[in-house]
């Protein structure tokens, strides 16, 4: 029981956007329109979305660590362009690679559940979980 506590602080964090405005104020400053920051976060989505279900099955292929070690590991690059970037497309090569982040990261964060659920033998339903989250 105490690891479904784990979970549920782990869910509550993980949507914790507290930089959203910011980041907006961060693309000003270094230049960009609205129209420039509108099309980085819809390539992004546009990229977590074509993403979603062959991230889950390359999950399955490889294996879920291996997948969240990549997940986590493409968040270096990000954060170093995020840093260097001066121009557009420094940013929109960013948004791209933390879209695959985003992408690999979900579906095996919740396989992860599912199967700690499974192994454990946990009244929970995933449902439930992935509720109180």
């Amino acid at each position: 029981m105490k690891q479904l506590y784990k979970i549920y602080l782990t869910e509550f964090l993980k949507t914790q956007r507290y930089f959203l405005p910011v980041i907006i104020l961060f693309f000003q400053f270094h230049h960009l329109s609205y129209t420039e920051i509108f099309v980085i976060y819809a390539v992004r989505s546009l990229v977590i979305f074509l993403l979603e279900i062959p991230s889950g099955v390359l999950a399955d292929k490889i294996g879920k660590k291996k997948t969240l070690v990549f997940s986590r590991a493409s968040l270096l690059p990000v954060y170093a362009i995020f840093a260097l970037a001066d121009n557009f497309w420094m940013f929109l090569a960013a948004a791209v690679i933390e879209a695959f982040n985003r992408a690999f990261k979900s579906g095996t964060h919740k396989a992860y559940i599912y199967d700690f659920l499974l192994q454990d033998d946990l009244s929970e339903t995933p449902s439930k979980v992935y509720g109180k989250g």
